[in-house]
């Protein structure tokens, strides 16, 4: 009969050759699914591993075992998911446990050591701007795995390593870790340390922060004191699950009862300091993703467009407004694409976008 030890042994086994495998293929994720092989996203889509054992629930309630907390296995029992923080020897991973219909599955983002150097990114560079920004609110957008947690870890980055500042993370879970440098850096994980989003922005400000980074905004509550923050002088950075500067926008007024709306329309005009919205696009060597963007940098059109609830008429402002530092997802495409850098329809072919194609590149 196998022992608990040996069987603990097996899997961490496994999951450490898969974390070599991911290394070597430059995988971002690695899916554990109760009756299936193990299966990595490379750049060309899942790449299941068939030499590999299928998965079983006692190896993924092993695993689970050793990364997280009794409390927290309870919580996985009694709501059917959970987030953590992983470390392995050679690598960093956010895992997403969750129940569905044929058992347990656990998902791994794999996560960089340090946190991203903004040139490695390949990102436009009116993006670093907001990095010197001294107050307001920039929000990163687009799809689950865009690379918008990325994009704003590197302007963390940035202002760590330029600017004497106090930036406080609230995150679910802490992805980057962000060593002190030129700043003071102070990270918190929801449901570690501290009880919610909401509950740490307002603890934020009396913690006399200069830079915010909320990890997610997801209810009105969380909105509304990221506003707040923004209103009274803090640089505050967020991502939302929105597609489109008009959409993040669209998304944060529509979270409040429509008699707010007035009121949360005039905050969010006067503290809006940009939008960067992203898709990731497969590289014309295969070899890596190359982020494509949208950027807004509110003027007083766009503001006043957001005022009037007029929101309809930004993307106009974007097309027209690159002398101002802004950019539309085709202009970007096709500065990208001549330089040769993607090719547009393969690459949004190669990452699920395809939906996208009509929107992007026959754009006027």
């Amino acid at each position: 009969m196998v022992s608990r030890l040996e069987k603990e042994q097996s899997a961490m086994r496994v999951l450490n050759e898969l974390a070599i495998r991911m290394d070597n293929s430059n995988a971002s994720d690695l899916h554990l699914q109760e009756g299936e092989p193990p299966v990595l996203r490379i750049v060309s889509g899942l790449a299941p591993q068939t030499d590999l054992e299928i998965v079983d629930n006692a190896m993924l309630r092993i695993l689970l075992e050793g990364f997280v907390d009794p409390e927290d296995l309870e919580e996985l029992d009694r709501t059917g998911a959970l987030d953590a923080g992983v470390q392995l020897p050679t690598m960093r991973l956010r895992m997403a446990a969750f129940k569905h219909s044929a058992g347990l599955a656990i998902s791994f983002r794999r996560l960089a050591l340090k946190p991203p150097g903004f040139q490695e990114l390949n990102l436009p560079a009116i993006i670093s701007k907001f990095s010197n920004l001294p107050r307001g609110l920039v929000i990163f957008c687009g799809p689950t795995g865009c690379g918008k947690s990325t994009t704003a870890a590197s302007l963390i980055n940035l202002i760590n390593s330029q600017r004497r500042t106090h930036i406080i993370t609230i995150e679910d879970p802490i992805e980057y870790i962000h060593l002190s440098k030129s700043s003071l850096v102070a990270q918190r994980e929801v449901g570690k340390h501290t009880e919610s989003f909401a509950v740490a922005l307002r603890e934020a400000l009396r913690e006399d922060p200069d830079v915010i980074l909320v990890g997610e905004m997801r209810d009105a509550e969380t909105i509304a004191l990221a506003l707040r923050a923004a209103e009274t002088g803090h640089l505050v950075f967020s991502t939302l699950h929105t597609s489109g500067a008009t959409g993040s926008i669209s998304r944060i007024i529509d979270a409040f009862e429509p008699e707010a709306r007035g009121t949360i329309r005039s905050q969010l005009a006067m503290v809006l300091m940009g939008v960067i919205s992203q898709i990731l696009f497969t590289s014309t060597d295969g070899q890596r993703r190359i982020p494509v963007c949208e950027v807004l940098v509110p003027n007083d059109a766009v503001r006043h467009l957001i005022r009037e609830d007029k929101l309809e008429q930004i993307p106009n402002i974007i097309q027209a407004g690159g002398s101002e530092g802004m950019m539309s997802f085709a202009s970007h495409i096709k500065e990208l694409t001549k330089a040769g850098l993607i090719d547009a329809a393969g690459g949004l072919e190669a990452v699920g976008e395809s939906w996208r194609i009509a929107d992007i590149l026959f754009e006027k």
